[in-house]
């Protein structure tokens, strides 16, 4: 085969390389000062039509709208309320949700309601 050193190669690099290459990025990111050093938002549904969020205990801002919680320029959008308990999650809602600690925003996580 012609080309059979090279397809062995690309998938070596895709399953070998590839998938290492999202935590070394994050990882550099970080030390740079240029990806928040939060923990990621865990979702879950323990009943129909609630969302439970939960952050290592770091507050959470969320939206129903659609929308971002993070204004532009880093504040609090208006649209955002903080996490108090489950979020009711009906068909067609959109939650977006960010942790949020001292000025600095975690990344972006999606919830959509069946």
């Amino acid at each position: 085969m012609k080309y059979a050193n090279w397809l062995k190669e690309t998938e070596r690099f895709k399953h070998e390389h590839l998938t290492q290459r999202t935590g070394v990025v994050l990882n550099q990111l970080r030390i740079r000062g240029l990806y928040p050093d939060l923990p990621e938002i865990e979702g879950g549904r323990p009943a129909e039509g609630q969302l439970e969020l939960r952050a290592g205990g770091f507050p959470i801002y969320y939206t129903t709208d659609g929308t971002d919680p993070r204004r532009f320029g880093g504040g609090v959008s208006p649209a955002a309320r903080r996490l108090e308990g489950p979020v009711n999650l009906t068909a067609g809602t959109k939650v977006i949700a960010r942790v949020h600690e001292k000025g600095e925003w975690g990344p972006v996580r999606e919830f959509s309601g069946r």
